[in-house]
């Protein structure tokens, strides 16, 4: 079975997200079939939790479709 091509972005943290990362920016590997709702699972974040979240400075919704390099801002 075929997987998506691998890509990678930056996702910046913000306020109590980045305390309970350690990190301010991480660069994670995805596949060109991830959205943001993935990435916010995979840090193990609750989508019930009230994010703002922009794509290289343009405020997106969970279901952005994201493409290799771009930068995920995460409030």
């Amino acid at each position: 079975m075929a997987t998506g091509t691998s890509m990678q972005i930056k996702v910046k943290l913000f306020a109590s997200l980045r305390n309970k990362i350690g990190k301010k920016e991480l660069e994670i590997d995805i596949s060109d079939q991830d959205d943001v709702r993935h990435v916010i699972k995979s840090l193990n974040f609750s989508e019930k939790d009230n994010f703002i979240t922009m794509i290289n400075g343009v405020h997106c919704k969970l279901d952005h479709r994201l493409n290799d390099g771009d930068v995920l801002s995460i409030f």
